[in-house]
């Protein structure tokens, strides 16, 4: 069996493999194994380029169980703690963010009920043909991460 990409999914069905008994070998276009999960200390203080954040700190979400399986160490937050930054490093206000959620509940409220699940283009494509402004550096563009 071959798992194209060594990310948290690709490893998670090899292992699968592996305890079913199947010869399994992973591909992996990066030098580098864990997908967008990756820790950057090229700054010297540890930076999360990808997934450094999970949404739910109940026992039962399964990214918590798979962190407490490996002994990661990590801290419990809510909505009252988060600050926002603009690439250039300034703190992005709590009304621009109010106006960024409002516009992408609008987005993704047009897109539920106007795609069909055989259309073929990228959530990039779609933002580019029917909302444009959301790419634009509009506060709406706070949304997207890596299109």
């Amino acid at each position: 069996m071959v798992v194209v990409g060594a990310g948290v999914s690709g490893l998670a069905a090899a292992k699968s493999l592996l305890n079913q008994g199947a010869e399994v070998v992973v591909v992996e276009a990066r030098d580098r194994i864990g997908g967008p999960i990756y820790t950057d200390f090229a700054m010297g203080p540890p930076s999360e380029v990808g997934a450094g954040w999970f949404h739910g700190g109940s026992p039962d979400n399964p990214a918590r169980q798979l962190a407490d399986a490996v002994g990661s160490k990590y801290a419990l937050t809510d909505d009252d703690s988060l600050t926002v930054l603009t690439a250039a490093g300034e703190e992005i206000s709590e009304d621009d963010l109010e106006e960024a959620d409002e516009e992408w509940e609008e987005i993704l409220e047009w897109i539920d009920e106007n795609l069909e699940s055989n259309d073929t283009r990228s959530l990039a494509q779609v933002l580019r043909a029917r909302f444009p402004d959301a790419l634009q550096g509009s506060p709406a563009a706070l949304g997207v991460h890596r299109l």
